[in-house]
């Protein structure tokens, strides 16, 4: 297999409202195509490993009393 390097990024606005906080994370940021090895010994039944999940995003708020 090829080697490769994903990236990922979060970044977190604190007390911009009071007691407010709010992250944005992102997984694999440049949407790198890549799979983990199947090391099982059994015969391949997925197509080039395993593939791993493209780019993604997700946002979180949180409020604290």
């Amino acid at each position: 297999m090829d080697p490769y390097t994903t990236a990922d990024l979060t970044l977190i606005a604190m007390n911009f409202i009071e007691n407010f906080e709010t992250r944005l994370m992102i997984h694999n940021l440049f949407d790198k195509k890549y799979e983990d090895p199947d090391l099982s010994g059994v015969q391949q039944l997925i197509a080039n490993d395993y593939p791993k999940a493209g780019f993604s995003a997700m946002i979180e708020v949180s409020y604290r009393f």
